[in-house]
């Protein structure tokens, strides 16, 4: 995971809202059991029997090194996407992974998994996304999770072990843990307990403030924003950095690596850290409008 990942382009939340998913075609049905250690499992059922499960999403061919295949399956790069099949040829309806849940650096996209320090963690849907075939723009998941003895948070609700939705688009980041979010009319906030009280406190108080503010000068949103920040200093193999990025409707930054415990107290990281929050989720507020010159810029 590079220390800055290009963002996406927001999209109008709009674009995620429940009549589009609702009529957009079911690509597959995605399963996945989340156990508190250990490997998840992550299980597709396709609409139809097809000779290949295609992501929609292959930055590289880590799939193929991360995850664990059934026997008589195998994941393959080709024309740029990863591509499932069985070693036989045959068409097949459904199959099941074994995906570990760590971070893994991926160029030019979203982490698939993003550790938080208090022993919690965001995904990222997007990963998970394939199709019998190339997948269409329209294409939609009915995706499911199970997560016994842990909250899920998805689009900002909250609920107990499991937690069932339909996802398109570009995806977006899911929470699996114990951690109580910052809830307040204008925003969900799950700050990671793990961050130093200096940072955390900060954007506690002025995140809110902030989402308050757009919406008196702006207007509210359909739904309120979820932002994510998390701090994970276990990796101990020299990678450190930190990725941040937007999708529809949320915005996340990730601290990894054992190297954050000496830079975290410069005295300039709250106020940016607090900029950055500010700066993306105004974005939203700005409802799809563009400029069409350097004036308005």
């Amino acid at each position: 995971m590079s220390a800055t990942v290009p963002r996406a382009v927001l999209l109008a939340v709009a674009c995620a809202g429940s009549a589009a998913v609702a009529d957009a075609p079911e690509a597959a049905r995605i399963a996945i059991s989340a156990p508190a250690t250990g490997d998840w499992t992550v299980a597709y059922t396709l609409p139809a029997p097809a000779g290949e499960l295609v992501f929609a999403r292959s930055p590289d061919n880590s799939r193929a090194a991360d995850w664990a295949t059934p026997d008589g399956f195998e994941i393959v790069l080709e024309g740029g996407s990863e591509r499932v099949r069985r070693a036989d040829g045959r068409p097949f309806s459904g199959v099941t992974f074994g995906v570990p849940p760590r971070c893994r650096e991926l160029p030019k996209d979203y982490a698939p998994f993003m550790p938080f320090g208090d022993g919690g963690l965001s995904f990222y849907t997007g990963r998970l996304f394939a199709c019998g075939g190339e997948c269409p723009d329209d294409a939609s998941w009915t995706m499911s999770i199970a997560a016994p003895g842990r909250s899920i948070l998805v689009d900002g609700e909250r609920h107990a072990a499991l937690a069932t939705w339909r996802d398109s688009g570009q995806g977006r980041n899911v929470y699996v843990g114990q951690a109580e979010p910052v809830v307040t009319g204008d925003v969900v906030a799950m700050i990671d307990s793990a961050l130093p009280q200096r940072l955390r406190g900060q954007l506690e108080t002025q995140i809110p403030r902030f989402m308050a503010y757009f919406t008196q000068k702006l207007g509210p949103l359909g739904d309120a924003p979820t932002l994510f920040a998390s701090y994970d200093v276990s990796p101990h193999d020299g990678r450190s950095g930190r990725q941040g990025g937007t999708l529809p409707g949320q915005v996340f930054t990730h601290f990894y690596g054992d190297a954050w415990p000496s830079r975290i107290d410069d005295p300039a990281l709250p106020d940016e850290l607090a900029w950055f929050f500010a700066h993306e989720a105004g974005h939203m507020y700005q409802h799809d409008a563009w400029v069409d010159g350097n004036v308005n810029a």
